[in-house]
């Protein structure tokens, strides 16, 4: 089951638009269930918020309520180079 998949920090914000700092905040301050260790937190996929405009779960192809982080990485890459090359 997707939701019950427990993510890193880097990977749940990529999948919620919403930064690591905010999410460890979260955690930190209990309004999202540390699904890990104390220094090693985790998050359950179907605990994350969704930030306005970020990609959906299912994106590129994906089923419905799964996340795909080659897609996203991909995405992400894509956004940042920008087609911009340095002089």
């Amino acid at each position: 089951d997707e939701e019950n998949e427990t993510l890193t920090l880097a990977e749940a914000a990529l999948a919620s638009g919403y930064s690591v700092d905010h999410l460890r905040h979260l955690v930190s301050s209990g309004a999202i269930a540390n699904a890990g260790r104390k220094h090693a937190p985790r998050v359950r996929a179907g605990d994350l918020p969704r930030k306005p405009g970020a990609p959906s779960a299912g994106q590129a192809g994906a089923p419905a309520g799964t996340y795909d982080l080659d897609a996203d990485v991909a995405h992400l890459a894509g956004r940042i180079g920008g087609g911009r090359r340095a002089s």
